[in-house]
């Protein structure tokens, strides 16, 4: 699969709930198949993906990866005394890992059997608005503008209520947590295909 993609810078935004998404590509990670920047607030990650020329031969599965890296960077701190690395990756970040695979693997053609690599990185964070959301858009973005075949690209959106009640789409860091719904939802402009929810009981209006 050729890794030249783009040689252009592109910029595209679009609002997600009361928020604005804005995808770039075209300025980093070049050599990759495809890579994105996306940034909601002054939230930032990049998204690579990569993919072999060849299948890996004698598999029966798709071997598809996906990494959230977390850099201590992104918050404005720099590990110091003796933990001067960022060593394995935290319980948050095997977690948005999962997200991003359950929402762009069945999207892959059935029968590919190619190594598909997709790293997505925060390159900064506000504390305010969540990285899981973009990671998802970004990784998405960058699969659908290579060579790899993908049939994205994919939309997500976090949902929770408000406290008469009222459904919030792409909800703030302070306005989700400790509420009676976490609902974050991925799919095409034909079909929901990833749902993961935690809840409480919430009164039907």
């Amino acid at each position: 699969m050729s890794t030249q993609y783009s040689v252009v810078s592109h910029r595209y935004a679009a609002p997600l709930g009361d928020r604005e998404v804005i995808v770039e590509a075209g300025k980093l990670a070049m050599q990759a198949n495809a890579a994105v920047t996306v940034r909601m607030g002054d939230s930032m990650v990049l998204a690579t993906a990569v993919a072999t020329y060849q299948p890996r031969e004698g598999i029966s599965f798709f071997p598809l990866t996906v990494d959230f890296e977390e850099r201590l960077y992104a918050v404005g701190r720099i590990p110091g005394s003796f933990f001067r690395r960022e060593g394995r990756p935290s319980e948050t970040a095997i977690l948005y890992s999962r997200l991003v695979d359950r929402s762009l693997r069945p999207l892959f053609p059935k029968g590919f059997r190619n190594d598909v690599q997709v790293i997505v990185t925060p390159l900064s964070f506000d504390e305010v608005h969540p990285l899981d959301t973009i990671a998802v858009i970004a990784a998405s973005a960058a699969l659908t503008i290579s060579d790899i075949p993908f049939h994205g690209p994919v939309g997500h959106a976090r949902i929770t209520v408000d406290e008469v009640g009222r459904l919030i789409v792409n909800p703030t860091i302070p306005e989700y947590e400790n509420r009676r719904l976490d609902l974050r939802v991925s799919g095409t402009a034909d079909a929901i295909h990833m749902v993961e929810c935690a809840a409480g009981e919430i009164e039907r209006r």
